[in-house]
């Protein structure tokens, strides 16, 4: 059509506007905003030394448990002084910087796809030979319980009922599948209790199981059971899965649907609802930055195009409804360009460098970022990052407004719907327990709980649990700690340490991405400032040449 082709030009316009502004290399915001500190700031290396005298040492916490619990309160006063007295000294990264060696760092930039959401009109959008995993009684945090300003099928996503279907894979890309019913009960709940409710759920697998089963539609030889997890794992019966082969998805799907038309369920003022009509299906993936990684923009969309929707069949996706998180990571590869360190000169060869974003920087970025499309604003968001005063992390979505609403599949204005930049670390006290829960250092008071007291907190929870969750023992949090001691151990003695970077990301609708990928815009001659980058950058925080927005 005309004005889709028309949408489709003014808005990749508009995107590679966003590419060669929001993701450029330096800063172009006035340096005026230098914050005046006093003489005796201390740099990191000097408060990690105040640190390392205000607490006892670090191998104490491999002491035997029973050494510790003889004696609870001898390291109890230093703890208190380190906590309630305030260091006089305050943090300076302008002074940190100087300390550093004066030789140039080398920054490198990878581009890659982190988050994929398509609006799928049917279960038959998936391709043979992939499978979909039909799966009962989901984890709940499998439910979308934060606010998304993108709306496939126009839908709220956070404040639609829905649940999890079951999941395939295809490019090594494992999708969730999430039913949504528009017709759903809506209530002022948080978007956390959006799921359905067990009485739904039992509804729901009624109308499946009869579909899977009783008709016929499948043969019975075509569905495998999966059992998931051990033979004493108390959960193993609630997950349950079945395997159908991608040739039978478009009869079982439309048989689901016919179904899930004409069921009707009684509400408790006696009226009847249609509560699973028309029902949407959303794949969704995430966290796939290292799937993707590349030099080049243009290197990762074509990975992405050859082995992601080469699984899926586009006649069967809303395309209007497809959203992709695209993105990028800079951080320091190597120090001293073009050296080959000495044997001598290992150590500082490897030394750990962590990239922050500036914080005054990421207000000027906000400023550029609203001017490309002005008539579709952008409600943002700062944080400090880890409570730093000169370290921040942005974070921008589109206002819905009646004239404007980008993440609307039938909205054909230019317009930006997400952006973020923020720092690219990770919790290193951390290890996976416990149906993939991470215990890090916000479960520390759990080991403070007896049996009893577990038992007292899982009844307080029973009642508001929308789906099985394995109840947590104090033999399950012991073990965690004892893995948390033993990653600790192993990363306090490690010679080379991570470093870590920063990143950037932007919500793009994917039939423009792919309008433009196909017109060769991303091509690196065409685009340099999405393609290859290696730079090098000086330390002087004294220069004024270059500006860098990290």
């Amino acid at each position: 059509m005309p004005e889709s082709a028309d949408f489709l030009r003014i808005q990749s316009g508009v995107y590679q506007k966003v590419f060669r502004s929001f993701f450029a290399r330096e800063c172009e915001c006035p340096r005026s905003c230098k914050i005046a500190e006093p003489e005796h700031a201390h740099t990191l290396q000097e408060r990690i030394e105040y640190i390392q005298r205000s607490l006892p040492p670090v191998h104490s916490i491999f002491d035997d448990l029973g050494a510790q619990t003889r004696n609870p309160h001898s390291s109890f006063s230093r703890w208190e002084s380190f906590l309630s007295d305030q260091p006089s000294e305050t943090l300076s990264f302008r002074k940190t910087q100087a300390s550093l060696i004066p030789e140039p760092v080398t920054i490198t930039r990878q581009w890659d796809v982190d988050s994929i959401w398509f609006g799928a009109k049917t279960l038959s959008a998936i391709r043979p030979p992939n499978q979909f995993r039909l799966s009962f009684f989901p984890s709940h945090k499998s439910n979308i319980s934060t606010n998304q300003i993108i709306q496939p099928h126009g839908l709220d996503l956070a404040h639609t009922r829905h649940t999890s279907l079951g999941s395939f894979s295809t490019g090594n890309v494992c999708f969730n599948v999430i039913v949504f019913f528009p017709n759903g009960s809506r209530s002022p709940a948080p978007a956390s209790m959006n799921s359905l409710s067990l009485d739904r759920f039992r509804d729901l697998r009624f109308l499946v199981h009869m579909t899977l089963f009783m008709q016929n539609l499948v043969p019975t030889r075509r569905i495998r059971e999966l059992v998931v997890g051990s033979p004493d794992d108390e959960s193993r019966t609630f997950r349950l899965a079945y395997s159908v082969t991608a040739e039978f998805l478009s009869r079982f799907w439309a048989s689901v649907v016919q179904k899930a038309n004409l069921h009707r369920i009684e509400t408790r003022r006696g009226e009847t609802v249609a509560y699973y009509q028309n029902p949407r299906l959303l794949f969704q993936a995430h966290d796939l930055k290292n799937v993707f990684a590349r030099p080049s923009l243009q290197e990762s969309l074509v990975l992405f195009r050859d082995y992601i929707l080469a699984g899926l069949d586009p006649e069967q996706l809303a395309l209007q409804s497809c959203w992709l998180d695209v993105g990028m990571r800079d951080h320091v590869s190597r120090q001293r360009h073009g050296q080959t360190p000495s044997q001598n000169d290992q150590q500082s060869h490897h030394e750990p460098w962590t990239l922050l974003w500036k914080s005054a920087c990421c207000r000027h970025l906000h400023g550029r970022l609203s001017a490309i499309a002005p008539e579709a604003p952008l409600d943002a968001k700062y944080y400090r990052s880890s409570l730093l005063r000169d370290a921040g992390i942005y974070y921008a979505k589109a206002k819905s407004t009646k004239s404007s609403d980008p993440g609307h599949p039938e909205f054909n204005s230019q317009g930006i719907i997400r952006a973020k930049a923020y720092n690219c670390k990770k919790e290193l006290f951390g290890v996976i327990f416990n149906d993939y829960k991470l215990f890090s250092s916000g479960s520390l008071p759990l080991l403070a709980f007896d049996e009893g007291m577990f038992n007292d907190l899982a009844g307080m929870n029973r009642n508001r649990q929308r789906a099985f969750t394995p109840q947590l023992s104090r033999s399950h949090i012991k073990r965690a700690w004892e893995a948390n001691k033993r990653h600790l151990r192993a990363i306090s003695s490690a010679r080379r340490y991570p470093n870590f970077g920063i990143r950037k990301e932007v919500t793009f609708r994917l039939d423009v991405i792919l309008a433009t990928l196909a017109d060769g815009a991303f091509q690196p001659d065409q685009a340099t400032h999405t393609g290859p980058m290696m730079q090098e950058v000086m330390l002087d925080p004294t220069s004024d040449t270059q500006h860098y927005p990290f």
